[in-house]
């Protein structure tokens, strides 16, 4: 898995960050699995320890805002999300 942090005006920490999942199939369900969503019905979800959705979660819930913008790209679809508190959010198709 690749990073790409992107430039940032503080230099303690980036605006944002963008990483890829590469290998996850053509399909938004596998998709959102990997950034951490459990669905659990039509609209429940949970997050998984330790994935992205988690994280900025996590991030919110200590801090009070995210730490940084976080954004997931899927080469094979080349859809971009962005993580937020409520999930994550396709950007682009």
């Amino acid at each position: 898995m690749s990073q790409l942090i992107l430039p940032s005006v503080s230099k303690e920490k980036p605006d944002a960050s963008v990483h890829s999942h590469p290998g996850i199939p053509n399909t938004k369900e596998d998709e959102v699995s990997s950034m951490g969503v459990y669905l659990e019905g039509a609209n429940k979800a949970r997050a998984y320890i330790g994935n992205d959705w988690y994280n900025v979660r996590k991030d919110v819930d200590k801090n009070g805002k995210a730490a940084r913008k976080s954004y997931v790209y899927f080469p094979i679809s080349k859809n971009m999300y962005i993580i937020t508190y409520n999930g994550p959010r396709l950007l682009k198709r």
